[in-house]
């Protein structure tokens, strides 16, 4: 995997945290994956987050099919800290009439705007949903964001 370094945190260089990053299947990511952050593509949806330890993240999505799961050829890798979350969770999937969520047979489920969504089956997503993955009671929530 090809390695860089990249700042993150505040713009000045004081107090700017250092991270070492790898690239995830076109996305580079912090080697401890408390800090996934990037700036927003003016053409790309996002998602932002928080991981189990409360570090907050956001992503790009530049795919037309984006797994989310605890497996590492995902392309948002959960931590194992998160077991509730399956291997290969749930998937975005870009479509001809905009983007949909759909759950992969997950053991805990996933909900969008905190309804059950069927696995397998793929559910339109709209600009500021959010979608809890794994029981309510443990869940990782994530918001999609539209350009």
């Amino acid at each position: 995997m090809e390695q860089t370094n990249q700042t993150f945190g505040n713009s000045s260089s004081a107090d700017a945290k250092q991270a070492k990053l790898h690239t995830v299947i076109g996305f580079v990511m912090p080697e401890k994956y408390d800090t996934a952050i990037c700036q927003p593509h003016p053409r790309l949806p996002h998602l932002t987050g928080q991981w189990p330890d409360g570090d907050k993240f956001q992503i790009v999505i530049a795919q037309n099919n984006f797994i989310i799961g605890r497996a590492p050829d995902s392309n948002l890798v959960v931590p194992q800290s998160a077991p509730y979350v399956s291997s290969r969770h749930i998937e975005i999937q870009k479509m001809p009439t905009g983007y949909a969520v759909v759950d992969l047979n997950s053991t805990n489920g996933t909900r969008l705007n905190h309804r059950p969504i069927f696995a397998m089956d793929a559910t339109k997503l709209d600009d500021g949903d959010s979608i809890q993955i794994g029981p309510v009671d443990a869940e990782l929530s994530l918001h999609f964001r539209l350009p």
